[in-house]
C-alpha cells in the first residue's frame, strides 16, 4: 500500500508580509522556510504546532473508485486513524486563533498575527487533507459528514482572517474566529464517534 504525508504548518510558516496575507485557501500546506524578520517569536514558539497532517492512501487503479472499508477492516482503522491524526492538528491550530485575539491589537502586534496565520493557515487544510483519506467505512460516515461540514466553515473563516488582514478590519477578526471555533461541537462529536470505532 502507497501511502504519502500531507504536510500541515509549523512554527516555521510565514509570509513575506503580513500587510500582504494571501488568503491560506492559496497557499501551500507545507511551511515556508523562513519567518518574516519583524516576527517576535518568542510566544510563537511557546506553543507546539498544529501536528503533521493524516497520511494519504494510493489512488486506485484506472481511474475506478474503490469500495468502502468493511467494518474492522484494516481500510477502517486507517481511515479513523489519520482523521484522529487531523483532529489533532485541529486541536492544536484553534488554540493559536483564541490566543491571537480578535481585537485591533492583534493586527498591529506581529506575534499575535503570526500565531492567527498559522491557526488559519492549518485549519484553511482541512478539507484538503480529509479529501485524501478516501472512502470512510459505512460506520465512519456519521464522522465523516461532521468533519466536511467543519472542514466547510474553517475554510470560510481562514478567508475572513486573510481579508481582516487585507483590509485592517478587526471585524472581520471577530467573524473569522467566530466561525473558526465554532467548529469545535462538531469537531468533539467526530472525534468520539472514531474513537468508539478504535
Amino acid at each position: 500500500m502507497t501511502e504519502t504525508t500531507i504536510g500541515s504548518p509549523s512554527g516555521d510558516t510565514s509570509k513575506a508580509s503580513f500587510a500582504h496575507v494571501r488568503s491560506p485557501a492559496h497557499s501551500s500546506s507545507a511551511p515556508a522556510s523562513k519567518a518574516p524578520a519583524n516576527v517576535q517569536r518568542t510566544r510563537a514558539e511557546s506553543r507546539k504546532s498544529p501536528s503533521t497532517g493524516p497520511s494519504r492512501r494510493g489512488a486506485p487503479a484506472c481511474g475506478s473508485a474503490p469500495a468502502p472499508p468493511g467494518a474492522g477492516s484494516p481500510g477502517e482503522r486507517f481511515w479513523a486513524d489519520q482523521a484522529l491524526v487531523l483532529l489533532d492538528g485541529l486541536d492544536d491550530a484553534l488554540p493559536r486563533i483564541t490566543d491571537a485575539g480578535v481585537g485591533p491589537d492583534t493586527l498591529r502586534n506581529s506575534s499575535y498575527l503570526y500565531d492567527a496565520l498559522i491557526g488559519y493557515t492549518y485549519v484553511d487544510s482541512c478539507g484538503e487533507q480529509l479529501g485524501n483519506l478516501g472512502q470512510p467505512s459505512p460506520r465512519e460516515l456519521d464522522a465523516s459528514t461532521l468533519l466536511h461540514e467543519a472542514c466547510t466553515h474553517l475554510r470560510h473563516a481562514a478567508a475572513l482572517f486573510a481579508r481582516a488582514v487585507e483590509l485592517d478590519r478587526s471585524a472581520l477578526l471577530v467573524a473569522a474566529a467566530g466561525e473558526a471555533l465554532g467548529t469545535a461541537p462538531q469537531l468533539s462529536r467526530a472525534r468520539s464517534s472514531l474513537t468508539h470505532l478504535r
